[in-house]
């Protein structure tokens, strides 16, 4: 949907439309000019009319309007004109930190956009208000360094705080979302520091913690919730210790066990960066907290290279671009389709526990809603991993009731085309293993 909204345009009587220099799942951006003032502004104007929409969008406007900040892209004013709906912002010349080059970042650098990032956060919390939507594609760097936070869309306040699971609903990109976030719980100070975590990782390591290079997305989910991302230092050797320490802390999968507010996190990352630009001292201490917690890490749990998540998708087919957008740089609007991704998501952890039953239920009601819509590259995961889960229930029990068995092969039956077609080579390997052992069982229990 667009807002056929063209050069030299005029909204309020008031804000004339320059030219277009962005568009989301939401809204449309343009570079505009206030008359009255005399000055250049961003005008962002709504394209989805949902009432859902229209209240996140309200939202975002009532957000930003109450921070003054100069690490917060400023807001002020918001209306209504010929059915459109628009908040005009503050016009930052520079790029968005998703425009920028996150792999050759040097430390100093990315330490300092991350500390700025981490001003403006605290003093929203401050504030009482969580972003929830820390990602690329919300920083702009403007031309002089001034990093920008914008798009406060999902932001909330601490005292209005709902759980998720009340509309089935999981908003922000996946790739940055706390594991809190993925098993319906709304998040807090935390949640937000957690996906400053995934941004310094990915800035100090070139690539995501999470950055599986099948586009799987109910894989990424399940390694937010369950596994241990790679020590950056073990992607990157000129990390020093301490920093290595903070970024582990920061990605824990219990809110409670990273930093408790972005003040002591500040005070620990300049620390580090201090003793970057002045390598003759000794490495900084962290606090007492932060060291128990590095003592406390296990063993890092080792993971493939990919590319980064945007990337990985790129190749995806065209019916499949909903994916594709849930994973890097837009919101799903479909409750049934993030649901559904998050039945597959519970499967798995009940597969690894071997909680058969209760891992056959949630794959088996994925399939049921995932089926109508037009998402084939998941349904037949989801067919694979059904098939792959009585597999290993009867390796595991060592017994191969004919249904079950039957069962399996069906399903692998119908997901191998497709991931065949989708050149999805990790999965047709697995999928065409699992219906290699099942050759060999015998015909009935």
């Amino acid at each position: 949907m667009s807002t056929d909204l063209q050069p030299n345009a005029v909204l309020a009587n008031r804000y004339r439309i320059v030219e277009r220099i962005g568009k989301g799942g939401m809204a449309e951006v343009f570079r505009g000019m206030d008359h009255v003032l005399e000055r250049e502004v961003a005008v962002k104007v709504l394209t989805n009319r949902s009432d859902d929409v229209s209240r996140r969008f309200l939202m975002e406007a009532q957000s930003m309007a109450r921070l003054n900040h100069p690490n917060i892209v400023a807001v002020y004013d918001v209306g209504v004109d010929r059915s459109l709906s628009y908040i005009i912002l503050e016009y930052v010349r520079g790029r968005t930190l998703r425009e920028m080059d996150r792999k050759t970042m040097p430390l100093d650098t990315a330490l300092t956009l991350i500390l700025q990032l981490l001003e403006a956060l605290q003093y929203a919390h401050d504030q009482g208000i969580i972003h929830r939507d820390i990602k690329p594609g919300n920083l702009m760097v403007s031309d002089d360094n001034v990093l920008k936070v914008m798009d406060f869309g999902l932001a909330r306040r601490m005292s209005d705080m709902s759980n998720l699971t009340q509309s089935g609903h999981i908003v922000g990109t996946l790739a940055y979302l706390p594991p809190e976030r993925f098993l319906g719980k709304s998040g807090d100070k935390a949640s937000d520091l957690y996906s400053v975590g995934v941004l310094l990782y990915e800035l100090l390591c070139g690539r995501l913690p999470f950055a599986l290079d099948s586009g799987d997305v109910a894989a990424v989910m399940y390694a937010h919730v369950n596994d241990r991302p790679k020590p950056p230092r073990l992607q990157n050797p000129l990390i020093p210790p301490a920093l290595d320490r903070i970024v582990m802390r920061l990605l824990e999968k219990e809110p409670a066990k990273r930093y408790g507010d972005a003040a002591t996190l500040i005070q620990d990352l300049r620390a580090v960066q201090a003793a970057l630009r002045t390598p003759a001292r000794h490495a900084p201490a962290l606090d007492e907290n932060a060291e128990q917690a590095a003592a406390s890490q296990p063993a890092a749990v080792s993971q493939p290279a990919s590319e980064e998540t945007s990337q990985s998708f790129a190749a995806e087919p065209s019916e499949d671009r909903a994916t594709a957008r849930f994973a890097t740089d837009e919101f799903v609007t479909s409750k049934t389709f993030t649901a559904a991704l998050t039945r597959v998501m519970q499967g798995m952890m009940c597969a690894r526990k071997q909680q058969w039953r209760e891992a056959e239920d949630h794959y088996v009601a994925a399939v049921g809603m995932l089926t109508p819509m037009k998402y084939p590259t998941e349904l037949a995961r989801t067919y694979a991993r059904l098939g792959a889960l009585y597999c290993a229930k009867m390796k595991a029990t060592g017994v191969a009731p004919p249904s079950e068995v039957a069962a399996a092969r069906e399903y692998l039956t119908k997901a191998l085309p497709v991931l065949r077609e989708r050149r999805l080579s990790g999965d047709v390997k697995e999928a065409e293993a699992n219906l290699q052992a099942l050759e060999s069982l015998p015909a009935s229990a």
